[in-house]
């Protein structure tokens, strides 16, 4: 029989550590661990995070998939400084576009509504 050098397998979760055989021959047991625990931690961060978002109408169903689908990504193989600051940038950015969003919202309707009266569409100037 050969043996093969690839990666080991973790059979027997259950034995002493000493029996365990390594996930990967360079990748420690402690390390395997610690990124499951942060895609778990970025799985439940994002996904309240994006419900959140969703109840107050800054995601539609789709943004919320991608939410979670990116800040689980994010967070866990990126870690906490790479979760965080997509955290960060995620909650400032919904602030600051729902930020005044009545005067915004008049603002954009003095300057782009058409009123009554429809036209061709090209300016009067243009002609």
């Amino acid at each position: 029989m050969s043996k093969s050098s690839g990666p080991a397998i973790l059979l027997y979760p259950a034995l002493p550590q000493e029996t365990l055989l390594e996930v990967h021959p360079r990748l420690p047991a402690d390390s395997t661990r610690r990124v499951c625990i942060r895609i778990l931690c970025g799985l439940l961060l994002s996904s309240g995070i994006g419900l959140l978002a969703r109840r107050r109408q800054s995601l539609s169903r789709s943004g919320l998939a991608g939410a979670i689908v990116t800040g689980t990504t994010t967070f866990g193989l990126g870690g906490p400084s790479w979760g965080l600051s997509l955290i960060f940038f995620f909650v400032s950015s919904s602030f600051f576009s729902h930020f005044r969003k009545k005067d915004k919202a008049r603002t954009a309707a003095d300057k782009f509504s058409k009123g009554s009266q429809r036209d061709f569409g090209p300016g009067k100037n243009s002609l």
